[in-house]
């Protein structure tokens, strides 16, 4: 019976030996944990024992139909301890050592070297100037079906690899392999507490980076090795006949070239007489734009003063026609016969009905004036004969604030609203 779960598992373990199968789901892509896990004997006595890709099958029909990324342990594939001698080990790149392996296998396994894949991890052992490796050689054909067969089941395969080598690592040695090895020789049934710590391990297995010596095989885009083989030749005859046409093409290219590099050693000397002159000229303009700069700063002082003095003379204007409307406002009851102007003091001349009146101008004249820019002494008054009398205020321009001279509103007290009749004289006598 089959066991269905909500989530995706990240990784899908499965192991296929000849006496069972099994399938193991893992959640967790950094460390990945054992979810659920289902095994399944296999009848050993069948005359046709199944092939690899039917025990695959039959493994990932054992638990849901969702599926993480594939990796495949079985005992099927090919693993055994293979030499190189010292010097190879040591010299050779990964690249090399890979082929080389896949050579000394070959004998081995029947698998041919130019098609198929190998897995490989060094051992600490070594015979008499050969070092041992710990090689799995699986044919390209096979790994392909494998590609294939999880692709229609929507996923990808993630790696492959004999279960032996899960545990051995670059600190194994040759006797370590070799008892690794005999727990999955043959139809030999597997023992429970072998598959549950083969799966302890795997947690760690399957996070663990693709590195050289990691004795586990994983899939690539790649041409399989024979492909390649064929591919470099055919690029290589390319390659020669190219050279010849080219060879030809380049001789000829070197007698215009020479030709080329006499004009271009004249076309040199101009330059230079060109690059002279600009530098001169380049003087030049700095001058030009040095004086320019000046003058520019020149006429932003000069824009200065004009503004300022526009400005003042806004100011002045302001001032004078502010004086003039409230002479017209407050004159009421007393006649202005004229406006005489000294430096920063102004002098209104008039005649009023008496004194009282003359200073209730004054009172009323400050406060219009207040905020414009004038400060206003108190009015000089003589009594004419007649009845009416003649008074003096002077007015003194003044922009830093109130002077402390005794004002008009000194001389006479005005109400909030004041009409002529509310005028009251102050405690002190005007003076003649």
């Amino acid at each position: 019976m089959k066991v269905y779960s909500a989530s995706k598992p990240s990784h899908t373990l499965l192991l296929v030996t000849p006496s069972l199968t099994a399938r193991a789901d893992f959640v967790g892509r950094r460390r990945p944990r054992l979810r659920q896990m289902w095994v399944q004997t296999v009848d050993a006595s069948a005359s046709q024992p199944d092939s690899l890709t039917s025990s695959v099958l039959r493994a990932l029909n054992l638990g849901p139909e969702r599926l993480g990324k594939v990796s495949v342990l079985s005992s099927h594939y090919w693993t055994g301890q293979v030499n190189l001698a010292t010097d190879i080990a040591v010299l050779a790149n990964p690249p090399e050592i890979l082929q080389a392996l896949a050579l000394e296998a070959e004998l081995e396994s029947g698998i041919s070297a130019l098609d198929c894949q190998v897995g490989y991890c060094p051992l600490q052992t070594e015979i008499e100037g050969q070092r041992a490796y710990c090689v799995t050689q699986v044919a390209s054909s096979e790994l392909d079906e494998l590609v294939s067969l999880c692709r229609v089941r929507h996923t990808r395969l993630h790696r492959i690899a004999h279960p032996a080598t899960i545990k051995v690592s670059s600190t194994s040695d040759v006797a370590e392999l070799e008892s690794a090895l005999g727990l999955w020789i043959g139809a030999t049934p597997v023992e429970r507490a072998t598959i549950d710590s083969l799966t302890e391990t795997c947690g760690v297995w399957l996070a663990q980076r693709p590195a050289n010596g990691a004795c586990w095989i994983e899939p690539h885009s790649g041409l399989p090795q024979i492909r390649q083989v064929a591919l470099g030749s055919l690029v290589a005859i390319c390659a020669a006949a190219g050279c010849l046409g080219w060879n030809q093409y380049t001789t000829n290219r070197l007698a215009k070239l020479l030709q080329t590099n006499a004009r271009l050693d004249i076309q040199q000397s101009q330059y230079s007489e060109t690059i002279a002159s600009i530098k001169a000229s380049e003087g030049r303009i700095k001058k030009l734009n040095q004086e320019a700069s000046d003058s520019e700063t020149g006429r932003q002082v000069i824009q200065r003063q004009v503004l300022v003095a526009s400005v003042v003379r806004a100011q002045q204007n302001a001032r004078w026609s502010g004086l003039l409307d409230a002479l017209a406002h407050c004159a009421h009851d007393c006649w202005v016969q004229r406006i005489e102007s000294q430096s920063t003091r102004t002098h209104v001349h008039g005649l009023a009905p008496d004194s009282s009146q003359a200073h209730a101008f004054a009172a009323r004249l400050e406060l219009a004036l207040n905020d414009k820019g004038w400060l206003l002494t108190p009015a000089a008054t003589s009594q004419l004969t007649g009845g009416l009398c003649k008074f003096t205020i002077s007015l003194i321009q003044d922009d830093t604030g109130k002077s402390a001279i005794a004002g008009a509103s000194d001389i006479v007290s005005l109400p909030t609203t004041f009409r002529s009749s509310d005028l009251v004289l102050s405690a002190r006598e005007t003076p003649p």
